[in-house]
């Protein structure tokens, strides 16, 4: 799959025998925004942003859905949150506890940067303190891993994230998955788009979308919720 404007292409790798899901690749280049900007978003406060990005992708089932709960900072560069689905009855809520990890590397002598944010399940059930903190839901599982590389000389921006996650309970994972890869294709200007808001830039999306006929598919971004 591939698409304009920036250049988003996406892949998938069949769920093979015992495994839990399949996995899903994305790719895609920008040039109208920087690495700083998208870092802040995607790096440093990715749990909290992870409604506007859609990660779990099963949540468009319903809206205002995402809850972020902060429940224990590791290391600079490591902290568990649990993110809370609150999903239409009679499906249960679902959450997912997973432990983040960031990495930057260059920059140094003008070399290109780089980042990494790993994300991946993990039990809290043995310390009380973040189980007190746990929301209430079916326990879900998702891993991602997402990388930045900065443009060499003023080129383009390159985003790339592999995801594969199941909702855990009832919910037949051929439902989470026959979506997946389309929502993630969308996922590139729904959080460009939400990202310009932000900062008060118009979009190259936004842009292309003024001589775009109606009902092209564009969702609203709305703020994320965190306690």
């Amino acid at each position: 799959m591939k698409g304009e404007p920036y250049n988003v292409t996406s892949s998938s790798k069949a769920r093979a025998s015992g495994d839990e899901a399949g996995w899903y690749v994305r790719r895609s280049e920008h040039t109208d925004g920087t690495f700083d900007e998208f870092w802040e978003k995607l790096g440093r406060n990715k749990a909290i942003n992870a409604k506007d990005i859609r990660l779990l992708y099963y949540c468009m089932l319903t809206t205002d859905c995402y809850l972020a709960t902060f429940l224990k900072q590791i290391s600079p560069t490591q902290s568990i949150w649990t993110l809370h689905y609150h999903l239409i009855p009679p499906v249960s809520d679902r959450i997912f506890t997973v432990l983040q990890a960031t990495h930057l590397e260059g920059g140094e002598h003008g070399t290109p940067r780089e980042g990494r944010v790993i994300s991946g399940p993990v039990d809290v059930s043995e310390d009380a303190e973040m189980k007190a903190k746990e929301r209430k839901g079916v326990k879900g599982r998702y891993v991602s891993v997402l990388r930045l590389r900065e443009g060499i000389d003023g080129g383009a921006l390159e985003w790339m994230m592999a995801t594969s996650s199941t909702p855990g309970g009832s919910i037949p994972q051929f439902i989470t998955e026959r979506t997946m890869s389309s929502q993630t294709f969308k996922d590139v200007p729904h959080f460009t788009r939400w990202l310009k808001e932000v900062n008060g830039k118009p979009s190259t999306e936004a842009k292309a979308g003024a001589e775009a006929p109606a009902g092209n598919g564009a969702h609203p971004m709305t703020e994320p919720v965190t306690s």
